[in-house]
């Protein structure tokens, strides 16, 4: 077998057969993703039988198609990958007819073994974990050092047998361990949830002599060596503007929020009425020393920013123009705050805003002053108990919506 550089097997010569008798056409996008397969069926070097492959969304191959479009195949994948073989009509095979063997998430299969081979171990989908220890050993994060794909196969995807490594720790940046000499600072964008194309100024390289490898000039370029360490920003702002001081953040369950964030471990600086000047600040200061992951705010805003305690306004343009790069993580909650998007945040950001009016829980409190006597007429409506006035009908609840970080 022939093999590239990110150990897809391109080409295969079997017997005397001095001719590829199967030859493998891979995706830029994965690297499990197979394109296409051509292969000799009788083994002798002519390339007479050409299939097509489908996938799902977690790369799991589906079915083989012909070069007129028909399905020839059909795999049915369990969440661990043992695999069920059907025809173009949904009929069970005792087998593969095409002796097809990329299949659980465009992974190999040994058919002696019946181990999918993932580069650094094999994944056994009748035990549903890796045949081999987590090299990492314990510094992998996991005390099961033979779990497969933290349990969540279906969400899931670790081609290489093992992942960047992200510890938070609670710290202002959390400490990110390559896994794998081809890992690029790509993946780890991907990980994270930040720009790859705005590395440069989120990532910075450790000081330990024992782990430090130089910042890699590209985001493609592979690290070179497995166990480097880098720092990646982890600090969340969390900026209170909302009328109600301690009984309105009670309302919202401010603080329940905070303590989660904490619990996935997050650092977390906040900072109560702050004026626009302040807020921007924060932004500035936190992005330029690589700290600032994302921002939890609730706030009076408008179509195209946020509208600060004391009235002064914070648009999402001079946000864009005091971050240094686009957060990871964004948590808004003020009237049209979906609009911080497109302009504040990554294309992969973990991000809910409200699209239309939210809730007078945000008015502003200098209007009343911060030593006004509470009026009667601001007394809670019944109405407000319901969590959809708070945070919008389609925000899932901060446990679900911090799901996707356990990835």
């Amino acid at each position: 077998m022939y093999y590239s550089s990110a150990w897809q097997v391109l080409e295969e010569r079997t017997g005397s057969v001095s001719n590829a008798t199967i030859q493998y056409v891979w995706s830029p996008v994965y690297v499990d993703a197979v394109i296409l397969r051509d292969r000799s069926t009788q083994n002798n070097g002519t390339l007479d039988e050409r299939l097509w492959v489908q996938q799902d969304a977690n790369w799991n191959v589906t079915a083989v198609v012909n070069g007129s479009g028909n399905v020839v195949e059909r795999d049915v994948n369990d969440p661990y990958g043992k695999v069920a073989f059907l025809t173009a009509s949904w009929v069970t095979l005792g087998g593969s007819a095409y002796a097809w063997i990329y299949m659980f998430q465009g992974t190999r299969l040994d058919p002696t073994s019946n181990l999918f081979g993932n580069r650094e171990r094999q994944e056994s989908s009748s035990l549903g974990r890796w045949e081999q220890i987590d090299p990492l050993g314990f510094r992998g994060g996991d005390n099961d050092l033979y779990r497969a794909l933290a349990d969540n196969p279906i969400n899931a995807l670790d081609p290489s047998g093992l992942r960047w490594l992200v510890q938070r720790g609670g710290k202002e940046r959390a400490r990110a361990i390559n896994t794998a000499a081809d890992d690029t600072i790509a993946g780890l964008a991907k990980k994270v949830r930040l720009n790859a194309d705005e590395f440069q100024n989120w990532l910075t390289a450790t000081d330990n002599p024992d782990h430090h490898v130089p910042i890699p000039k590209t985001a493609d370029t592979p690290i070179g060596r497995c166990a480097a360490w880098f720092e990646v920003p982890n600090t969340i702002f969390a900026a209170w503007s909302g009328f109600g001081w301690r009984l309105g953040r009670g309302k919202v369950h401010w603080s329940d929020f905070i303590d989660t964030l904490r619990k996935k471990g997050f650092a977390i600086t906040q900072l109560y009425y702050p004026s626009a000047e302040a807020f921007g600040d924060v932004i500035k200061t936190f992005t330029l020393s690589r700290d600032l992951y994302g921002v939890y705010t609730w706030s009076h805003g408008y179509p195209g920013g946020l509208t600060m305690a004391d009235g002064s306004q914070y648009s999402y343009e001079q946000w864009k123009n005091d971050e240094s790069y686009k957060l990871g993580l964004g948590l808004l909650f003020a009237c049209f705050s979906d609009d911080a998007k497109q302009l504040d945040f990554s294309a992969d950001a973990l991000f809910w805003g409200s699209h239309g009016f939210l809730s007078p829980l945000s008015r502003p409190v200098h209007q009343f002053g911060l030593g006004a006597t509470w009026p009667a007429s601001l007394v809670f409506p019944d109405s407000w108990q319901n969590s959809e006035t708070f945070f919008g009908s389609d925000f899932p609840g901060i446990e679900e919506f911090l799901k996707p970080l356990d990835q």
